[in-house]
């Protein structure tokens, strides 16, 4: 998480440094579990520096760290506790050219994530994407 928190500090000094004159924020929480979510379906050497990135051993203790995140975000509106409520909608959007393996999609992006894939032509004309976070 404090590589998260370096990124999201650099995006908020670079907006200042550009002159934004906008209100803006920028989630450690959110870049962290974009990271993890690309961690997780990656392998090889792209795999490995992810890893050094996030100071993780194994996609699994990436997992373990993810499940124990996301678990805060569940059940969080319980009327037991009068503070802040956390709630994350997770996703990816894929380019239909290669689409996910589906025990990607199963067991990461729904079973850990709560989240879903949307295929993309990433390739189409006036298309608009955006990038919620």
């Amino acid at each position: 998480m404090e590589f998260c928190t370096r990124i999201a500090n650099q995006l908020m000094l670079n907006g200042i440094q550009n002159g934004l004159s906008e209100n803006t924020v920028s989630s450690p929480l959110s870049i962290n579990v974009v990271l993890n979510m690309v961690t997780a379906g990656s392998k090889g050497h792209t795999l490995e520096r992810l890893l050094g990135l996030l100071g993780s051993e194994n996609v699994d203790e990436i997992n373990a760290k993810s499940r124990k995140m996301m678990a805060v975000t569940e059940g969080g509106g319980s009327s037991a506790s009068n503070g802040p409520i956390l709630t994350m909608v997770n996703g990816a959007w894929v380019d239909q050219r290669f689409p996910l393996i589906d025990k990607y999609n199963e067991e990461i992006l729904k079973g850990i994530f709560n989240g879903e894939a949307n295929n993309v032509d990433f390739r189409a004309k006036n298309q608009k994407i955006y990038l919620i976070s």
